[in-house]
């Protein structure tokens, strides 16, 4: 790992350990930032599109429109759910883009239909790619999964009645993977095939996103959530071997506020950062201590492990 990437309403910092914050791309509100191992990076921009950092650090606009999701492959592959209801994928570094014409038929509507009358779109909220196979998650319809990178799909997400935010893969086990509703979590170990829900407490919880650290015999839960009656976010530690639950407190930290969102180190068993408001923490032993690494003069939308 270099560093971080983070996304705000102001634009996409670079974070180097020991260096001064480096910012990419000035006054613009960075939705959504993802990478992958070889150094593949893309962001969208609110009211913009697409754009992906090439080989001498500059991001380039490579899409004009909506993206609602983004998925980087290991292999280089750039898949990104747009609006309307459709999803776009790139093998060159964005250079070209053909459209995964198999999601219309789930969604009952045509695709000059949902061009025509947008309030028919339904949202592609969540893009995966696990074990060689694409999931996305849309809503009003539920999870589809192709094994030919978006040439066919298959629908699967039996189980789950409500619309699905957001897809977990657990790298430790890709047949085990959660999927966050607005106040639901459900759980697959069967690569999507049943689903079941895990109640974790008696109070609703709103869940935002979830890092998974997997171990042989042990898997743990770190759970950013808001209870039913609180007004902020908050970090909730889950061991899933017992079934217990308890709330983390970070020191220094009143609240999580509704920018705040999580990333895992890849393939890590125990490091994780956390942004709320403007700052960053990080943790080196699966959420149970935290450290503060920075503080930005904007507000964190997204974050992405720089390599």
């Amino acid at each position: 790992m270099n560093g971080l990437f983070a996304g705000t309403i102001e634009g996409i910092f670079l974070i180097e350990p020991e260096k001064s914050t480096t910012c990419e791309i000035a006054n613009k509100k960075i939705e959504l930032i993802k990478t992958n191992h070889s150094g593949l990076a893309v962001a969208n921009i609110k009211d913009e599109g697409i754009f992906i950092r090439n080989h001498e650090n500059n991001w380039e606009k490579k899409w004009s429109g909506q993206a609602t999701a983004i998925e980087v492959t290991e292999k280089d592959e750039i898949i990104v759910g747009i609006f309307p209801t459709g999803l776009i994928i790139s093998s060159d570094r964005g250079k070209t883009w053909r459209e995964s014409k198999g999601i219309h038929s789930y969604i009952n509507i045509s695709a000059i239909e949902s061009l025509s009358n947008k309030k028919n779109v339904k949202r592609i909220n969540s893009i995966n790619s696990v074990a060689g196979s694409i999931m996305i998650a849309i809503e009003e319809v539920g999870i589809l999964i192709s094994h030919n990178l978006g040439s066919s799909w298959i629908r699967s997400s039996d189980g789950i009645e409500m619309n699905i935010k957001k897809i977990i893969e657990n790298q430790s086990n890709p047949e085990s993977l959660y999927a966050i509703t607005d106040d639901e979590l459900f759980i697959t170990h069967d690569f999507a095939l049943n689903w079941e829900k895990i109640t974790l407490t008696e109070d609703k919880m709103y869940i935002k996103d979830i890092i998974i650290f997997s171990q042989q015999f042990n898997t743990e839960l770190l759970i950013l959530a808001k209870k039913e009656n609180s007004q902020a976010n908050g970090l909730f530690f889950i061991n899933k071997t017992n079934e217990s639950m308890l709330e983390i407190n970070l020191k220094k930290i009143t609240k999580l506020d509704a920018y705040s969102c999580l990333v895992k180190l890849p393939y890590s068993q125990d490091s994780a950062f956390l942004a709320s408001d403007k700052k960053i923490w990080a943790t080196h032993n699966q959420g149970k201590e935290w450290l503060q690494i920075k503080e930005l003069n904007s507000n964190i939308l997204s974050m992405a492990v720089c390599f």
